[in-house]
């Protein structure tokens, strides 16, 4: 369901700018399962790079995603420690991210 949720907010570039808090959102609870819940990992983690992907087929995308990992390095709308260790894991654990982690 919630990967359901991340793709619907990449509709079109206008969709994912706007709905950019939610999309972030999403994603963090579907890394905080991926974190939180070992019997879940391998299935979240194949929702969540499928999310990526889907991303990654609009030309926006690659700009849209390093955006988005600079917010989750700069921990932009954390609301506790722990989505920021759920957000520093995501960076590292996806190659999607490699280009910020390069630059930071």
């Amino acid at each position: 369901k919630l990967g359901a949720e991340a793709r619907s907010y990449l509709s079109s570039k206008n969709t994912a700018k706007k709905k950019e808090v939610d999309f972030r959102r999403c994603f963090l609870t579907m890394g905080t399962v991926f974190v939180e819940l070992p019997m879940l990992k391998d299935s979240t983690k194949a929702v969540m790079s499928e999310v990526l992907e889907t991303c990654l087929l609009d030309a926006w995308g690659f700009g849209y995603l390093f955006e988005l990992g600079l917010s989750l390095h700069r921990g932009d709308g954390d609301d506790d420690q722990n989505q920021a260790r759920v957000a520093h894991f995501i960076l590292a654990e996806f190659s999607h991210f490699k280009e910020v982690l390069t630059m930071v």
